[in-house]
């Protein structure tokens, strides 16, 4: 499996004329008319939030696009660049315990964002009263830093009408957030993680790129 970008994609596909578009209610369900080898790797990824999009050719690729796929059925790979070339609005919240940065990516380009900072204590060795305590107190300074990011997410996001949210760095903080941040609920947010190391406006801005990788099983 590797990722790759959107003009990556493009080099791929030149060559292909059958694409099978899988809907993520029917994967992984789909492969059972295909070969052996199609199977397996459909299994091994499980269930996938976007569904597949099948290149078959001399050589049979398996992809995860980042957008769920509408609908299943064959046919040729105009429906992939009409994917490709759709405006989506996004909005991509980053977190680390004690640092975020948020926007809201409209047809492409940064409309809103908001970048900040909040102190929340490090782990210590477990054991005794001081250690229990102090967990109490970084349980409290997380709960305040969710709220805030919460506060400011409604802030920028209330007035868009997004399509997707995605949210990167630490998935043990996302989805600790999404738990405390309930108002999130009323969009549909991705389940995928983004590898974002920095929660920076520039990290922000070249999160983007990320969002529009492919995964890509070559079978």
């Amino acid at each position: 499996m590797e990722l790759i970008s959107r003009e990556e994609l493009l080099g791929l596909i030149q060559d292909f004329e059958n694409f099978h578009y899988v809907a993520p209610d029917d994967f992984p369900n789909f492969s059972d008319k295909f070969p052996e080898n199609v199977q397996e790797v459909a299994y091994k990824i499980g269930k996938s939030e976007t569904g597949a999009i099948l290149l078959v050719g001399e050589k049979t690729f398996l992809l995860i696009p980042p957008f769920p796929v509408e609908k299943t059925f064959e046919g040729d790979k105009n429906p992939l660049l009409e994917m490709l070339k759709r405006k989506y609005n996004l909005a991509i919240i980053l977190l680390r315990l004690g640092e975020y940065s948020l926007g809201v990516f409209e047809g492409g380009k940064l409309a809103e964002h908001k970048t900040g900072t909040q102190f929340v204590g490090g782990k210590t060795k477990a054991g005794g009263q001081s250690a229990a305590r102090y967990q109490r107190i970084r349980e409290g300074q997380a709960n305040d830093f969710f709220k805030k990011v919460c506060e400011q997410a409604r802030s920028k996001l209330s007035t868009h009408e997004l399509d997707f949210v995605f949210f990167g760095g630490d998935a043990q903080t996302a989805k600790a957030f999404l738990k405390k941040c309930d108002w999130l609920e009323k969009f549909h947010v991705m389940k995928r993680i983004l590898n974002i190391r920095h929660m920076k406006l520039e990290s922000l801005k070249a999160s983007l790129k990320e969002v529009w990788k492919f995964r890509v099983y070559e079978i």
